[in-house]
């Protein structure tokens, strides 16, 4: 608000929701403001059926427009629980535990206000754990990498892996769409970054030693290309393991573009001009995907998954207007999450040129890759590249 409109009228708007909050609950209810936009309130009743009218109240009016000095603007509130003496008989603690249910809702966004709960107790340990756990993966060589085949669908050979990372902490494996996020909010994940891309083209020096020259897929996180030296980092690595940078796909999602978009329009051509392929990753899904393929010459589209799941409704249609594109603008398409012969029979009558998914093969690891698909690296080799 304040970068936006300038702290005046951040500060106003403060003042006439905090006049809302106490012309409505003035009388019944103690209100204090917590530090920015937090405020608290602390209400007589434990009843759970008013603690919901309650905070139906906050979010309506929240949710009522504000009108001052020439601005119209809508906000939505983000709403905790927690209950005496059921949570804690602790004002602090209660506090705490209303703090950490309206983080919850602010990440959810699923309800109108999140009241605490043991599970919601349990999964913020286990957040805090992982977040100080994340720190220390690299050096301690918790992480690796799997791969999982992507098929060209007019031989059924796998043509390129895609490198996925793995976390197994205290002999439990983590999710990547667990600590993913935790590793980009807490500052690990270029660390992490880099670990990926040097194994990756470590794996790739290996695969050119034992006479295969797959494609390796590898995702690239927005905080990578923010980094000043990524491009000279990676050409670094390239450098001291002599890999060729045509047998790599660095892959992208939309989301990236909505940073300093003409700064990584920068590193992303730079990487293509050292003979990295750029993929687009869980295309369709972004808020740009017709200005990335204009702006960038990209190799390779890959649809998300959810286009996939709705082959028999509009899933299909936007499949056929994907590839009616790459065929005007010279770049090939993937589909993933390919898990039943059906789906892969339609997308294939649909011209998708790769797959990628279950139905093919779940990740693993590289020995049992080459042990599935050992005699299809073998005729990669002697035939042509992806792109």
């Amino acid at each position: 608000m304040n970068d936006n409109f300038g702290h005046h009228v951040g500060d106003t708007l403060l003042k006439q929701l905090a006049s809302r909050l106490k012309e409505n609950f003035g009388t019944n209810a103690l209100i204090c403001r917590w530090g920015g936009d937090e405020f608290i309130i602390l209400s007589k009743t434990t009843n759970k059926k008013q603690v919901e009218i309650i905070a139906n109240k906050i979010n309506t009016l929240i949710e009522s427009t504000f009108i001052f000095d020439g601005y119209k603007i809508d906000l939505k509130a983000s709403i905790g629980v927690s209950i005496y003496p059921n949570h804690s008989q602790s004002i602090e603690e209660l506090i705490s535990f209303a703090d950490v249910s309206m983080y919850e809702n602010k990440h959810t966004q699923k309800t109108d206000y999140v009241l605490f709960s043991k599970d919601l107790a349990e999964k913020v340990q286990r957040d805090f754990a992982l977040s100080s756990a994340i720190r220390r993966v690299v050096p301690r060589k918790q992480l690796n990498l799997v791969y999982q085949p992507i098929i060209d669908t007019r031989n059924g050979e796998c043509h390129a892996v895609e490198a996925l990372l793995r976390w197994e902490h205290k002999g439990k494996a983590i999710p990547p769409d667990v600590f993913i996020p935790l590793a980009e909010k807490h500052g690990a994940i270029r660390e992490i970054g880099y670990w990926v891309l040097e194994k990756a083209i470590q794996q790739q020096k290996l695969m050119m030693q034992d006479g295969l020259n797959i494609k390796i897929c590898i995702n690239v996180s927005i905080v990578q290309f923010e980094d000043a030296e990524f491009v000279n980092t990676v050409r670094n690595m390239i450098d001291k393991y002599q890999v060729d940078t045509n047998l790599f796909h660095i892959e992208i999602t939309e989301s990236v573009f909505s940073s300093d978009k003409p700064k990584l329009l920068q590193a992303i051509k730079q990487l293509q001009t050292l003979g990295f392929f750029i993929s687009v990753d869980d295309f369709g899904t972004g808020y740009s995907s017709l200005s990335v393929i204009q702006d960038l010459a990209v190799n390779i589209v890959k649809i998300d998954r959810s286009f996939v799941n709705k082959l028999d409704s509009n899933g299909a249609a936007i499949i056929k207007a994907v590839m009616l594109m790459a065929n005007e603008l010279n770049y090939k398409v993937v589909a993933e999450g390919v898990e039943t012969v059906e789906q892969k029979n339609k997308l294939k009558t649909l011209g998708v040129h790769y797959l990628q998914g279950y139905l093919f093969s779940k990740p693993q690891n590289y020995m049992d890759l080459t042990n599935q698909f050992g005699a299809s690296f073998q005729s990669i080799a002697e035939t042509t590249s992806m792109q």
